[in-house]
């Protein structure tokens, strides 16, 4: 990976704090254009400097005495495509991760991935 790679220190709310140093692969955020909401979800995706994932759903607020909290999920992007001869897919980790919610699906349209399960 030739970017220059940021540090990070993800402090969690009811999980593992997370630190790296990545790049951002892709954020959505459910804050309107004029920033007036005093909550709001931002989902991001970072790439580690050894190509992991991380999923982060992060929950923000601007209220007074509320904090902003991470949940954070490390997707291992190389052992989990060796653990098993089925194909990993990454995106499907991230999805779960953000709960297939309303706003993960829009996170995954803003991406331009695919996430409809075609049954035959």
């Amino acid at each position: 990976m030739s970017e220059i790679m940021t540090k990070y220190r993800l402090v969690g709310r009811n999980c593992q704090d997370v630190e790296f140093a990545g790049r951002v692969l892709h954020s959505y955020s459910t804050q309107n254009a004029g920033g007036t909401k005093r909550q709001w979800n931002e989902l991001v995706l970072y790439e580690t400097a050894g190509g992991d994932w991380i999923a982060d759903d992060v929950s923000c607020s601007d209220a007074v005495g509320e904090t902003d909290f991470h949940r954070t999920t490390v997707i291992a992007i190389v052992s989990s495509m060796m653990a098993t001869d089925e194909p990993f897919d990454a995106r499907e980790a991230v999805m779960r991760h953000f709960g297939w919610t309303i706003v993960a699906k829009a996170f995954a349209r803003t991406t331009g991935w695919n996430v409809t399960r075609t049954v035959a």
